[in-house]
């Protein structure tokens, strides 16, 4: 399976306050978490549901807290996996919840230890994840993104490219 080279723009996967189940969502643990994290230390992964049975689904590259409308937002930056882009054009796992670590490592504070794409998020306020190739929130990283969809072939203007081999005739269109 190719391996998505997409990495998305600042996404808010949390807010502050109560939440959904009754459990509250505190400042501190964001305002910490952006203040810790650091993917050279230790790199959250995306978890389907919080299952880490069932693989990761990519990766958190960056997060950043910010005060909106007197509320901490915790936004992150992902690496997607191409099975996370597949749920997601399905309308699956559509959501973020964060995976807060007290304490982490020992070093004191919070830090971000993961994160899971759900579709039955517990926070309010995050917002829903949409990829897209062609979507702005998305950069290249490294290499020319390619992106699988149906084109019109023409198989004369193709075999008129044929000696430059096969696949050239096929890239071209």
């Amino acid at each position: 399976m190719v391996e998505s080279r997409l990495s998305t723009g600042w996404i808010c996967v949390a807010s502050e306050g109560d939440i959904v189940d009754g459990r509250k969502i505190e400042r501190v643990w964001l305002s910490g978490m952006a203040a810790t994290y650091d993917p050279a230390y230790y790199t959250a992964l995306i978890w389907e549901e919080h299952d880490r049975s069932l693989g990761n689904l990519g990766e958190v590259l960056a997060v950043r807290a910010a005060l909106e409308d007197g509320v901490m937002r915790l936004y992150a930056r992902l690496h997607p996996t191409s099975r996370l882009l597949a749920y997601n054009e399905l309308g699956q796992k559509l959501f973020c919840s964060i995976e807060v670590e007290e304490d982490f490592a020992g070093k004191g504070g919070f830090y971000l230890g993961g994160l899971a794409v759900t579709d039955t998020p517990a926070s309010i306020g995050t917002e829903r994840l949409r990829f897209s190739a062609n979507h702005r929130y998305f950069s290249r990283r490294g290499r020319r993104q390619v992106v699988s969809s149906p084109t019109e072939f023409n198989l004369k203007q193709g075999m008129n490219m044929a000696g430059k081999g096969w696949i050239s005739a096929i890239a071209a269109g």
